[in-house]
């Protein structure tokens, strides 16, 4: 909380903090997983001081009711490190189990908030099944599914 209230001071220093620890397996990771943490941050930054920042809408947790009234064919994926949401993201997945069973979950391993940027592949796979369109070999090698 301390670091996101932080970030309403329009100063880098904040912005970075906050990234680094939203993404802290890819700050931690490779070479290349902390370049993608730092950009991450850059762009962020650039984002703050280029554009008048919008008013966001609250989140809002659903109930148990609202899960099951949940139609449209749904993925959940986050990350076993997850440190935005309260509790961990295996809480978040076995409550989803219980309340909405019809929502595909799991838990993307060694990864947190930053699932995208430390396991792009595994999380893109699963996204393509999710769509019914799993790569074949041939596509997995084209850069652009990453």
């Amino acid at each position: 909380m301390k670091k996101g209230i932080l970030c309403l001071i329009p100063h880098k220093h904040f912005i970075t903090s906050m990234m680094n620890w939203a993404l802290a397996d890819a700050a931690a990771g490779t070479e290349e997983h902390r370049r993608l943490a730092e950009e991450a941050a850059d762009n962020v930054w650039l984002g703050i001081r280029c554009f008048k920042p919008k008013q966001m809408v609250a989140p809002r947790i659903l109930s148990d009711d609202e899960f099951h009234g949940l139609a449209p064919p749904t993925l959940f994926l986050v990350g076993e490190n997850e440190v935005i949401y309260s509790g961990s993201g295996a809480d978040a997945v076995q409550r989803l189990n219980a309340v909405a069973p019809q929502i595909i979950t799991e838990i993307v391993p060694d990864c947190g908030h930053d699932l995208t940027l430390v396991q792009p592949e595994l999380v893109n796979r699963r996204i393509l099944e999710f769509l019914g369109d799993s790569p074949t070999s041939e596509d997995s090698e084209d850069p652009s599914l990453r």
